[in-house]
């Protein structure tokens, strides 16, 4: 038996991506946190209001798909969120797809505002209130929001 991290294993799995091999617990290590995986969040809610606002639903939608998976891929990494991630997606994510599909603009802006304070509710929550989270004051300069269709 090896030791690896403190556990005792039968076997270490190795794999490589051409320049190191890591054995799956280094891999696994290398995965992101919530702190990474909300750097990459926070952009693309804001992108989905902005093309929003510039009535671009398809980018939009696109944006909030994207978004979606990076809170379910924050499940995986920190399960205590599990169960409040799923209802948030369900509560709020959920509508702002079915209002974008609708292209109701009102009510995407009012059930944003709704998500925002409950995202900032559930930073409270888990004892991280310091982070109060806003869309960006102006529209990405990353991205052409001008509808294409």
């Amino acid at each position: 038996m090896n030791e690896q991290n403190g556990q005792i294993a039968d076997h270490i799995h190795v794999v490589s991506n051409g320049k190191a091999e890591l054995t799956l617990n280094e891999l696994a290590e290398t995965q992101p946190g919530m702190a990474r995986l909300m750097v990459e969040l926070s952009p693309r809610m804001s992108k989905c209001w902005w093309a929003t606002r510039y009535e671009n639903y398809e980018l939009a939608t696109f944006q909030l798909s994207e978004a979606t998976k990076l809170l379910k891929t924050s499940v995986i990494v920190r399960p205590k969120y599990r169960d409040d991630m799923y209802s948030f997606i369900d509560s709020h994510i959920s509508k702002l797809k079915n209002l974008l599909i609708e292209k109701d603009s009102e009510g995407f802006f009012k059930e944003f505002d709704s998500m925002v304070k409950s995202a900032n509710q559930l930073h409270e929550r888990f004892n991280k209130g310091f982070i109060v989270w806003k869309v960006s004051e102006r529209p990405p300069e990353d991205l052409d929001l001008t509808p294409k269709h």
